[in-house]
């Protein structure tokens, strides 16, 4: 019925051997390299990412540095260019106040030589209207 042959397995264990050590040389060997190599890769592509985490973080708080103190100075400009005009508008104020307390000083130079005048003119024609108010009682 059965018959074993020695030979026969001993040759196919041979060649079962020799067919595991070149698949093992071959194949195995090469393709755990390649699968440590990725995993290696993969650690430091992650260690990479979380450094570019950290970076992105340090950017984005340079960058609200940059922007709070852009804001400082601009406002710093604002309150100088606000005190500028209103020194410029005070001055121009005061000039203004000047110039219209010189009219008003010449105005009223002018309404007191005016008043003197008609004073002056009334006192001299005080006698003719004398006259002509006696003139008129008299008509009466």
């Amino acid at each position: 019925m059965l018959d074993i042959s020695f030979g026969l397995m001993l040759m196919t264990a041979i060649l079962f051997i020799i067919l595991i050590y070149l698949l093992n040389k071959m194949v195995y060997i090469p393709l755990l390299d390649y699968v440590k190599r990725r995993d290696e890769l993969i650690a430091e592509d992650l260690k990479n990412a979380s450094n570019m985490d950290g970076s992105i973080n340090e950017y984005k708080k340079e960058a609200h540095d940059v922007i709070t103190s852009a804001k400082a100075e601009a406002a710093k400009i604002k309150e100088s260019a606000i005190s500028k005009i209103k020194e410029q508008m005070q001055d121009k104020i005061e000039r203004k106040k000047s110039l219209l307390e010189d009219k008003y000083s010449a105005f009223l130079k002018e309404l007191d030589d005016e008043k003197k005048a008609l004073k002056d003119n009334l006192l001299s024609q005080l006698p003719q209207y004398q006259e002509n108010i006696k003139s008129k009682i008299s008509q009466l």
